[in-house]
């Protein structure tokens, strides 16, 4: 019911805990992880005591290329404007650089309105620093294990999470809630389409969006699995 929900703009506050105290939720959805808005409304949820339900993504071990994706960030740091752009007059200087500065600033405050200690402040910042440029295996256990539930989204991530040392008892295979709405709306359709092939809704995650892969390695792998499934007709 939209009468129940309410948007809130995280620059109304100072920090997380200012959030999480002013909003008073029984529940946050969200979880420790390499996203500093994230992390900090998890370590907010856990220093009131609040039940902390996040998402389990595969951890990426290793990638390709250090030195391109270290360029490509560099490029997207003091890139003007974001791929989301509808026009022009929203360019700004380091308009991307800016707002993860933002965001930085956004978790320190968290930690220090939480009476975080200060070496777990810096650990942490320089965890974020490096896994941003590197986006690799996160080597703080203390994001990896922090929240009370999980929601996984298949069962080979099931495993995956498993074979990470994971609990069994802190995971919940429910399927990918994101398209829960689409599905829904898909059966409410009453027109039916009138062609015999084989239709395919391809439905793809923001890595080039939130500036972790570029354009051309998104559309690459897009020609890559539309290719492979023409390959395969039948």
């Amino acid at each position: 019911n939209n009468n129940e929900m309410s948007v809130i703009d995280i620059h109304d506050f100072s920090d997380g805990l200012d959030v999480i105290n002013k909003i008073k939720p029984n529940i946050v959805f969200s979880s420790f992880s390499i996203n500093p808005i994230n992390h900090a409304f998890a370590l907010a949820a856990q220093r009131k005591k609040i039940l902390l339900i996040g998402e389990y993504h595969p951890e990426v071990t290793s990638i390709s290329n250090e030195k391109k994706m270290l360029l490509e960030f560099s490029k997207n740091l003091f890139s003007n404007s974001i791929p989301t752009d509808k026009n022009l007059n929203q360019k700004k200087f380091m308009r991307r650089g800016q707002f993860f500065l933002y965001k930085i600033k956004f978790l320190l405050k968290t930690h220090k309105a939480c009476k975080s200690n200060i070496l777990k402040i810096i650990k942490e910042l320089f965890v974020f620093l490096w896994s941003f440029y590197s986006y690799t295996k996160n080597p703080n256990k203390d994001m990896k294990f922090g929240s009370d539930l999980y929601l996984i989204s298949g069962k080979k991530t099931y495993q995956d999470a498993i074979a990470n040392g994971y609990p069994p008892e802190n995971l919940f295979l429910c399927g990918n809630v994101r398209y829960d709405s689409l599905f829904k709306n898909f059966k409410n359709l009453k027109e039916k389409s009138t062609s015999k092939k084989l239709q395919i809704l391809m439905i793809t995650t923001p890595f080039y969006e939130h500036g972790w892969w570029s354009k051309k390695q998104r559309d690459e792998i897009i020609y890559s699995i539309t290719k492979e499934i023409i390959q395969h007709q039948n």
